[in-house]
């Protein structure tokens, strides 16, 4: 517990590569390590190539649908739908529904 107390109260310092900052006893560490990282070059990950690893389509055919959204500028049109008017018809069959239901239950007359 007395650790933890000390380390709150330890000045830190920015790292000159990454500018996270450490305790000074740390510090060193991490910017050799730091260091050596930032000369890797990473790989682009490429997602169309995990996504076709384990499955049935080809990974030629993810690569074309790649290079089409590339030249759609990376988006696809939505198709344009009628859901909100659907969901109202959908709205107004079920009251119908019910308003019938009553009116067979009551003796009343069919709406």
């Amino acid at each position: 517990m007395a650790s933890a107390e000390t380390a709150k109260d330890e000045q830190t310092f920015p790292c000159r590569i990454c500018t996270r900052r450490f305790i000074k006893s740390s510090l060193d560490k991490h910017e050799q390590a730091c260091k050596k990282l930032t000369k890797i070059q990473r790989k682009v990950f490429d997602s169309g190539k995990q996504r076709a690893l384990n499955s049935d389509i080809p990974i030629n055919d993810v690569r074309k649908v790649q290079k089409e959204r590339e030249k759609m500028g990376g988006v696809f049109p939505r198709p344009q739908t009628n859901w909100r008017e659907r969901h109202e018809e959908f709205i107004g069959a079920v009251s119908a529904s019910k308003q019938v239901g009553n009116a067979l239950k009551t003796g009343a007359p069919l709406p």
